[in-house]
């Protein structure tokens, strides 16, 4: 049985509704005046629970349906964080050994191990120079000895690299679940959504430990040592993409900061409560616009939002639904172009045009208010999915109910089944 496509906001009514380390980079002074926005995010990685177990949350959240970020989304490109988002297996207390060795702090005094991991969490996603910034004037702590960050790297990737291979921190096991699904469907996207991975730790290690995990191949570059705002603004012109056409998905604050400044969707991944709270403490216009708890098993909700209605590629090309008869060929045409966007998440602007229509065609037939009818309606409760707004999804549904009562849909040979299958 074929399936011929009409305009993609009638065919989802018609087939059902979708249900509902250095890793502080502070691309603003306020978090380094105030530390304690990046708090908590690296206290739910020292033992934290998973997000959307330890409370009833959503696995999905949209915090801000209404951004023009997400409203004209029309993805081509992704930003990854590394450790915690993708890799769970970093050994922070590693890091925390290797920087009070440097710093010259005794770990066994009272309270030390305590500050010092207090410290990492305050510092997450930072590049070098601001990390060492914030703990000589935070607390008072400075090298014993010159260092460049290439050779704090070097050193600290030597001890990193042992610590994987004696503990066998890189394997099935250390990849967040769900993300590999996500990856391939990224990448088998029509067209490929363009990967990327934006860490605040050493490019080359995470190469290597990219490879180590079997994820390697999906991304074109490893971009290391922060600056994720800068990363991002070139990646975007390296590319010849718009800020519209990109998300970073990222567990840390410092990624949402370089999210927002450059204009693009922030998606906030919560593995734990802790992470998730940091992140709604946020001033309203520095949160993620949404936010992943848990982990990427969510896969399919995930991709309706990011990739609505993509074909995945290599699927047969659907021949276009074919002009319904009464319905003139003028407003068939303009009801399309309202279809595509909608496709790229611009509600206000299809709506609007559908609305138009009913003066500008003059009378319309019954055949034709139906499909006008149909293509708000389709709008309007994928506008209410995305805003989590039941109410309204309800009341849609209910106008629904009563066009499948309509003249059109009552004729035996124009069931609702056969607009779509044939």
């Amino acid at each position: 049985m074929n399936t011929r496509r009409i305009p993609a906001l009638f065919l989802a009514f018609c087939v059902g509704l979708p249900n509902p380390v250095f890793a502080l980079r502070t691309e603003n002074a306020g978090a380094e005046e105030n530390p304690g926005i990046a708090r908590g995010i690296r206290a739910a990685l020292i033992g934290g629970r998973r997000a959307a177990d330890a409370e009833e949350v959503p696995a999905v959240e949209v915090l801000d349906p209404s951004a023009e970020a997400l409203s004209r989304l029309d993805l081509k490109g992704v930003f990854w964080d590394f450790d915690e988002t993708l890799w769970m297996g970093y050994p922070w207390d590693l890091e925390g050994d290797f920087l009070a060795e440097l710093f010259g702090i005794d770990l066994a005094a009272t309270g030390a191990r305590d500050q010092m991991r207090r410290y990492l969490m305050e510092i997450t996603g930072a590049g070098f120079d601001d990390a060492i910034r914030y703990a000589n004037k935070r607390y008072g702590w400075f090298f014993r000895e010159e260092i460049t960050e290439a050779e704090y790297f070097r050193r600290f990737n030597e001890k990193l690299l042992r610590k994987i291979d004696a503990d066998k921190l890189v394997g099935p096991d250390s990849l967040r679940p769900g993300a590999v699904e996500l990856l391939h469907a990224f990448q088998k996207a029509n067209p490929a959504v363009r990967q990327v991975i934006a860490t605040g730790a050493d490019a080359e290690s995470r190469d290597h430990i990219g490879g180590l995990l079997g994820i390697r191949h999906f991304f074109e570059r490893i971009h290391g040592g922060g600056k994720k705002a800068e990363t991002v603004r070139k990646q975007l012109a390296a590319w010849g993409f718009e800020p519209h056409q990109a998300v970073l998905i990222g567990d840390g604050v410092p990624d949402v900061q370089a999210a927002r400044k450059e204009g693009i969707l922030a998606v906030g991944f919560a593995p734990t409560p802790e992470v998730r709270e940091a992140f709604l403490k946020l001033p309203l216009d520095q949160r993620p616009h949404i936010i992943i708890n848990g982990d990427f098993r969510a896969t399919d909700e995930i991709l309706r939002i990011l990739l609505p209605r993509r074909p995945a590629a290599g699927a047969e090309e659907v021949p276009s639904f074919p002009k319904p008869e009464g319905v003139r060929d003028t407003l068939w045409d303009s009801v399309k172009e309202m279809d595509k966007l909608w496709l790229k998440g611009r509600h206000g602007d299809a709506l609007g045009g559908l609305q138009g229509f009913r003066g500008s065609f003059g009378p319309l037939n019954p055949e034709e208010m139906f499909w006008i009818d149909y293509a708000e309606g389709r709008i309007g409760s994928d506008r209410a999915i995305r805003r989590g707004n039941s109410r309204e999804l309800e009341q849609i549904l209910a106008r629904f109910e009563q066009l499948r009562d309509s003249p059109v849909l009552r004729r035996p040979e124009r069931k609702l089944e056969r607009l779509v299958f044939h």
